[in-house]
């Protein structure tokens, strides 16, 4: 059994337009199936999922900006330590108006509520495709 390989951005982008009845759980699956890598990433490099607030004056979004940036220099080359959800293609998918318009349009006509359909909490089902060892969750303390 051949495991297939994980979509572009662009890929994902493009199976949106491929059809227009779309659930919100098929959306996750897309999500999940979108890549989560970086170009000069460490072989074993720490991928930052999401962030909210740590404490009152740190907020865990500026904490993983600050750790995406970090960088370890092997053979001349510099290789990403972490690696923030966001500057990956599943990063972008999620930012992308399209996919967010056609989330919310899923997530209302299975009756979601305004607060669930809300696209940043497509962000908590993806952590679960993420494999354990990559992942590094930030929440409120």
């Amino acid at each position: 059994m051949t495991t297939a390989l994980p979509l572009t951005f662009e890929q994902a982008k493009a199976k949106l337009s491929t059809r227009t009845d779309w659930t919100p759980e098929q959306l996750q699956n897309l999500l999940a199936r979108t890549a989560i890598t970086v170009e000069n990433a460490a072989p074993d490099a720490i991928t930052l999922l999401y962030a909210k607030p740590v404490t009152m004056d740190l907020v865990a979004g500026d904490l993983v900006n600050y750790l995406a940036r970090q960088t370890i220099e092997t053979n001349g080359v510099k290789q990403k330590l972490f690696i923030s959800i966001s500057d990956t293609d599943q990063g972008r998918l999620m930012r992308d108006n399209d996919f967010k318009r056609i989330f919310i349009v899923a997530a209302k006509a299975e009756g979601w509520s305004a607060e669930k359909a809300n696209i940043a909490k497509i962000s908590n089902a993806i952590g679960a495709n993420v494999p354990l060892k990559m992942a590094f969750y930030l929440h409120a303390a």
